[in-house]
C-alpha cells in the first residue's frame, strides 16, 4: 500500500502538492502493473514486455517512502505538541481499516458472483486478511503492503514516547533492523518471510527524507532534477536485476534497485512547483483518492480477468489497457468521494465525541 496521508496540506501548514501528485503516480503505476499482468492471459498477441510489467510494481516502493515521510511530518507539527503513541495509532487504524474492510467485503462478494476459484477455504486466511496479519496469501492482493504499513505504524508509534523526531528516525530504523536480523527465529513461516524482507527499510528512507526536509531544505531544492534520473532507474532495474516473475524484484535487490530511486523521486517532487493546470488538478484529485484507487482497482481486475476469458480473449490488449487504468482511477475517485470521505467524517465525529466524553468524566 501504501502511503495513507493526511491530505495535501501537512500539519506544518505547507502545501505538499508534489507529494500528493507523486501518490497519484504511484497508485497508477500499481494499476498499470496489475492490468499488464492480467493482459498476459489474452490469446491475442501484443504482450507487454517483461520489464514494463515488472516496472509498475515499483509504485509500492514509492508509496512506502512517501508513507515514512508523511508519518514523521504530521507527527511533529511546528509550534505544537508531537503526536502521542495512542493518538497516532488510533488515527492510523481508523484511516486504514474502514475502507479496507469495505473493499475486502466487496471483493469477496464479487468473486463469489463471478465464481472465482481464488477464494481460500482456510478460515485462518480470512482472519489474517481481515486483521492484516502476515500471511503468504491475502484475499485482496495489494493488502500485503498494508500489513507492512501497520507493522511500521506500530514501531513508529512506540518511538513517539520520546517526542523527538530524530529519535523516532533512529529508533524505528534500529527496531526494523533488529527484527530483520532475528527473522529466522520467528515461529511462523509467513512471519519469518515477512520480517526477513528488507522492503520495510523503505519507510526509514521516508523518515530520513522528512529529516532532510526540515534540517537541510537546500538539499531538497538541489534535488529538483532527480525525478527523471529516479524514474529511469526504476524502469531499467527489471532489465538489470534477475527476477523469476513479473510480480516484483527479489529481495534484497529491490531495496536498492527501487527503494533508493523512490527516495530520489520523492525528494525531487518535494521541490517541484505546480501552476494548478487542469492536468495537475486531476493529478491532485487522484492523489487524494490514491488509497481508494489502490484498494478498489482489484475489483476492476477481477472483471477484466473475467472478460479476458470471454469477449476480450482474442483482442490485442494494448488499446484496452489505458481504458482499464482510467476505469480503475475513476472507480477509486468515486469511492473516495462517496464512501471514503463520509466514512472518515464519521470516524472523526466519533473520535471527537469520545474525547469530549472522556473530558467530562475527568479521566486522563
Amino acid at each position: 500500500m501504501i502511503a495513507v496521508a493526511e491530505g495535501k496540506k501537512g500539519k506544518r501548514g505547507e502545501l505538499l502538492e508534489g507529494i500528493q501528485i507523486l501518490r497519484a503516480v504511484a497508485a497508477l503505476l500499481v494499476v498499470l502493473h496489475h492490468a499488464l499482468e492480467e493482459s498476459l492471459a489474452a490469446i491475442a498477441g501484443s504482450k507487454s514486455p517483461d520489464w514494463l510489467t515488472t516496472f509498475g510494481a515499483a509504485g509500492v516502493d514509492i508509496f512506502f517512502v512517501i508513507s515514512g515521510f508523511i508519518m514523521l511530518y504530521v507527527s511533529f507539527p511546528a509550534g505544537g505538541p508531537p503526536a502521542s503513541p495512542r493518538s497516532f495509532l488510533f488515527s492510523r487504524i481508523t484511516r486504514i481499516y474502514p475502507l479496507y474492510w469495505i473493499c475486502l467485503a466487496t471483493l469477496i462478494a464479487l468473486k463469489i458472483v463471478v465464481r472465482s476459484s481464488s477464494l481460500p477455504g482456510d478460515p485462518n486466511v480470512f482472519l489474517r486478511s481481515i486483521l492484516l496479519l502476515p500471511d503468504d496469501y491475502m484475499i485482496l492482493g495489494p493488502a500485503w503492503t498494508l500489513v507492512y504499513e501497520m507493522y511500521f505504524y506500530i514501531i513508529f508509534a512506540a518511538t513517539l514516547t520520546f517526542a523527538k523526531p530524530l529519535i523516532s528516525l533512529v529508533a524505528t530504523t534500529a527496531a526494523i533492523l533488529i527484527l530483520y536480523t532475528l527473522a529466522n527465529f520467528a515461529p511462523d513461516a509467513a512471519l519469518r518471510e515477512f520480517l526477513g524482507d528488507p522492503i520495510a527499510f523503505e519507510f526509514c528512507l521516508g523518515l530520513t527524507l522528512a529529516t532532510i526536509y526540515w534540517r537541510w531544505p537546500r538539499l531538497i531544492v538541489l534535488g529538483r532534477p532527480l525525478w527523471f534520473f529516479g524514474f529511469a532507474l526504476l524502469a531499467i532495474a527489471p532489465l538489470m536485476v534477475n527476477h523469476v516473475t513479473t510480480n516484483s524484484l527479489p529481495s534484497p535487490e529491490r531495496l536498492f534497485a527501487w527503494g533508493v530511486p523512490a527516495f530520489l523521486i520523492a525528494l525531487s517532487f518535494l521541490a517541484l512547483k505546480f501552476n494548478r493546470t487542469r492536468l495537475q488538478r486531476i493529478a491532485l484529485l487522484c492523489g487524494d483518492a490514491s488509497y481508494a484507487i489502490y484498494l478498489t482497482h482489484p475489483l476492476v481486475m477481477v472483471s477484466y480477468a473475467k472478460l479476458l476469458k470471454g469477449q476480450l480473449a482474442n483482442f490485442p490488449q494494448w488499446p484496452i489497457i489505458p481504458f482499464v487504468i482510467v476505469i480503475s482511477a475513476g472507480l477509486g475517485i468515486l469511492v473516495h468521494v462517496f464512501v471514503e470521505r463520509p466514512v472518515m467524517a464519521s470516524v472523526r465525529g466519533l473520535r471527537l465525541r469520545v474525547r469530549n466524553s472522556v473530558s467530562r468524566t475527568g479521566l486522563p
